[in-house]
């Protein structure tokens, strides 16, 4: 298996003091992935390549208005197949230097990555071609985030369509179960909440991160994450510039 890509950007970028900075661009993104062993069902030579060129056109702006920020990026494909729409905007706000708040909405849509759209192998249940068959997975998320001098804290909320994955298949006679890949085509809800907390004695630091997460899936069974994470990273600080 090998995987080429390349990506190759040019654009313009103005910048006024009533319009903010804009740069727009044209992307053209590079693929080549590939096996280099032949595989054959019934005589005939099964794809064993994806290859081509996505070409797009995309927009970033970005303006300051007091002690607003508001950020804008956009991307869409006209040439090709894997990449699409990609859509996101951004507020925030700083109350000062320490304290600032942040909300957005994110749009994403594209194929899935291409160990999922082509696979081949000595194995005969270990082949597969879905570029044709597959749809894009498509993606879409509000957020918001506040971080302050006591802490931070986001909250991510993600509806997921398409949803793209390796599922366990029946077994066959005298065989194990095998995974292959496979599309949810319904609606899956994401929600994920992040704490984070720095506690500091003298020179040592206790960094602490806590994740809820929560999933709803219409009684299926294909995304799954933990409900409660935590992680704690206990630093030494040795020096006067650590805390700067």
């Amino acid at each position: 298996m090998r995987l080429q890509k390349m990506h190759n950007r040019v654009g313009a970028e103005l910048e006024l003091p009533y319009l903010g900075r804009t740069f727009v661009f044209g992307n053209a993104y590079h693929y080549n992935y590939y096996f280099r062993n032949a595989y054959y069902v019934g005589g005939v030579l099964q794809r064993h390549q994806i290859k081509d060129t996505d070409l797009s056109i995309g927009l970033h702006w970005h303006k300051k208005v007091g002690g607003f920020s508001i950020t804008a990026e956009g991307e869409q494909t006209f040439v090709g197949k894997m990449t699409g729409t990609q859509l996101k905007g951004t507020l925030s706000y700083a109350l000062d230097a320490q304290n600032k708040l942040s909300a957005g909405a994110m749009l994403h849509s594209a194929m899935p990555n291409f160990n999922y759209l082509l696979y081949q192998s000595d194995y005969k249940n270990y082949n597969w071609y879905h570029l044709d068959d597959f749809s894009k997975e498509n993606i879409q998320t509000i957020y918001g985030s506040a971080y302050t001098q006591w802490g931070n804290l986001s909250l991510d909320i993600t509806n997921i369509n398409n949803y793209t994955y390796f599922q366990l298949q029946p077994a066959s006679s005298g065989e194990k179960n095998q995974s292959k890949p496979a599309q949810y085509t319904g609606n899956i809800q994401y929600l994920k909440l992040v704490g984070e907390r720095e506690f500091r004695l003298g020179k040592w630091g206790l960094e602490n991160t806590l994740m809820y997460q929560q999933v709803l899936q219409d009684n299926a069974n294909v995304f799954n994450v933990p409900s409660l994470t935590t992680r704690n990273t206990c630093l030494l600080y040795t020096s006067d510039a650590a805390d700067e």
